[in-house]
């Protein structure tokens, strides 16, 4: 298990000046992106950076959400609710009320799957991270404990891979479990 801690996770400003870029994890080969988990702060109405290839997964953490304008439609990206969507995909983010902190995950569908659920409300639960998984446990809210040795707390990510996990979620608490499955290449 990896922990990061968010005051210790870098900021990169974004080109445009309307957020920053924490990066928490990611994987490369050949400096092509296979996954990347990352929280960023998203101050400003602003164009996505776009990304070929690549498909998202996106959750608000923080603030009130935001609308996603693209060619395709409006998809509406909201407090604590994992939204996929195609990296490539031209779009325009209109902050509903003011700016937010979201936890992304994209990922090349060529190499991984990706999937995120929420868990809140003071519950327990079992996660292994089966062969060729990543699996990332990320509090939004109040704290988790893990394992009983560990704990996050909001803002903080934990990394399993190829490991049984067993966390607890605290009273009034919100937890992103966000799981990487690599593709069996034939």
């Amino acid at each position: 298990m990896q922990l990061m801690r968010f005051t210790d996770l870098q900021e990169t400003p974004w080109k445009n000046g309307g957020g920053i870029t924490r990066e928490i994890a990611a994987a490369r080969v050949n400096d092509a992106l296979i996954w990347r988990l990352s929280i960023a702060d998203v101050g400003i109405d602003a164009p996505f950076s776009r990304f070929m290839g690549l498909q998202r997964i996106l959750t608000v953490i923080e603030g009130h959400g935001m609308a996603l304008v693209s060619p395709n439609g409006l998809l509406h990206a909201d407090f604590a609710t994992p939204l996929c969507f195609d990296g490539a995909l031209e779009i325009y983010a209109r902050l509903k009320q003011g700016p937010l902190r979201d936890f992304n995950l994209i990922y090349d569908p060529s190499h991984c799957m990706g999937q995120a659920e929420v868990f809140a409300h003071a519950s327990e639960h079992r996660r292994e991270a089966k062969i060729g998984q990543i699996i990332a446990l990320h509090c939004i809210k109040g704290s988790v404990a893990l394992d009983e040795t560990e704990l996050l707390h909001k803002g903080d990510t934990a990394l399993f891979e190829d490991e049984f996990s067993r966390f607890v979620i605290a009273k009034d608490s919100i937890a992103l479990l966000v799981t990487i499955q690599t593709v069996a290449k034939s």
